[in-house]
């Protein structure tokens, strides 16, 4: 399992001084439950890790796909159908690429890729967006 924390800290240095908050958290659902505190806010989420079997090396082990997600939370009140804070979004959405995209955690193989995006839910301003990031390394 790899050392989730790496992924804040990393979010933190580059682009702590952009968004109010951010954390570590369990699940999208403990994040929906405090999600009206500070915005704009990032919280790393582990999402899953998949193996696929390294027969060819000569020894038993797996090389782990490890999936991350980054949820992205922003308010903005001046628009009633949320075109502005879809633009917030966006915003920290690429700043959040750039901190993550290439780097490679210390106990990772390879650097962290872009996987998927997509909207968790809006209600009265507040957006809720997750990013999911994988990289790899090796289990023996």
């Amino acid at each position: 399992m790899l050392d989730y924390s790496l992924w804040q800290d990393r979010l933190v240095s580059r682009i702590g001084n952009n968004v109010k908050s951010i954390g570590f958290a369990d699940s999208i659902k403990s994040v929906l439950a405090n999600a009206v505190k500070a915005t704009p806010s990032l919280h790393v989420i582990p999402k899953d890790e998949r193996g696929t079997n390294l027969h060819t090396t000569g020894r038993n082990g797996s090389l782990i796909t490890a999936g991350v997600d980054v949820v992205i939370i922003a308010r903005d009140n001046s628009d009633a159908v949320g075109g502005q804070v879809t633009k917030n979004i966006k915003a920290i959405a690429d700043m959040v690429d750039s901190a993550l995209m290439g780097w490679t955690p210390s106990d990772a193989n390879q650097p962290i890729f872009f996987r998927s995006s997509k909207r968790i839910a809006m209600y009265k301003g507040l957006l809720i967006w997750a990013q999911t990031y994988d990289t790899k390394y090796l289990k023996v």
